[in-house]
Order: C-alpha cells, then structure tokens, then sequence
C-alpha cells in the first residue's frame, strides 16, 4: 500500500492565507494540514508516500524532507501547476498507480484519522461496475440514427 498527495495547486481562492505558501502548510490548531494526513496514513501502517508539488514547493519539501515519521517521501513535480488541475497531478504517478494499491489524498482536507484505518480495515472488496452498453448514434439533418 502507497499513499499518493496531490498538493500541486496555487488555493488562489484562499487569498492572503496562500499567498506565500501551500495550501497544505496552513496551520489548523498547531499542526498543518499535511502533518495532519501525513500523521493518519503513518499511524495506519501505511510506509510509502508519493506528492505531487507545485505551487511554493520548495517550502513544503524543505519542511517534510524525504521522510516524516516512519514514511519515506517522494515528490513528484507538475511544472505546469499554474495551468492544470488535480487530474493533471495524478496522471504524473501514472507509473505509480500499476505497482501498488494506492491510497490517494487531496494534501487541503481535514478528516478523521480512523477514516484511513476504515478504509484499509475494509474486507469487502467493491465489486466492478456491470458492464457498459454503448450505442453509436449518428446526427443527420436534425433526426437521431440508430
């Protein structure tokens, strides 16, 4: 099991609070956010982490380092933060994706630790969506065509 965080965007709309760093480093009662996510997935066990930085990532990977707790640390960089999104963000770990189970977190929210023993404590698995039926049809002169 890997954890993957996407933490590449500029939180324009937080304004002042982001102006001069990440999202992900506002500061909630004493702790950031990231420690908070970082601190539930190293207390479930979980040992790898990738994230994904753009915006201000200099100031989140001098803060964390390579490692934090017991998590070895990644970073993976979107160059184009400032014109992609979060889609963006997770098709750069692409090559990650194939090589392990993967928990994924956006780096700006604030849940309860045991969410993530919940999720890694499931033992039933979710079955595949049923099959898709597709059907092809064509515009002429305003009509539907099957």
């Amino acid at each position: 099991m890997q954890t993957i965080i996407l933490a590449a965007g500029m939180g324009s709309r937080l304004g002042k609070y982001t102006a001069h760093n990440t999202k992900c480093m506002l500061s909630i009662n004493g702790k950031t956010l990231i420690e908070r996510a970082l601190d539930a997935i190293n207390n479930a066990g979980i040992r790898e982490c990738t994230i994904v930085v753009g915006y201000k990532k200099e100031h989140l990977i001098s803060f964390l380092g390579n490692h934090y707790k017991n998590i070895h640390i990644r970073y993976i960089s979107n160059v184009v933060y400032n014109k992609t999104n979060n889609i963006y963000s997770l098709y750069l770990t692409k090559e990650l994706l194939v090589q392990d189970d993967v928990l994924l977190l956006e780096s700006d929210l604030i849940f309860e630790e045991r969410v993530i023993t919940d999720i890694l404590a499931c033992t039933n698995p979710i079955p595949p969506p049923p099959p898709l039926s597709l059907q092809l049809r064509v515009m002429n002169r305003g009509w539907m065509v099957p």
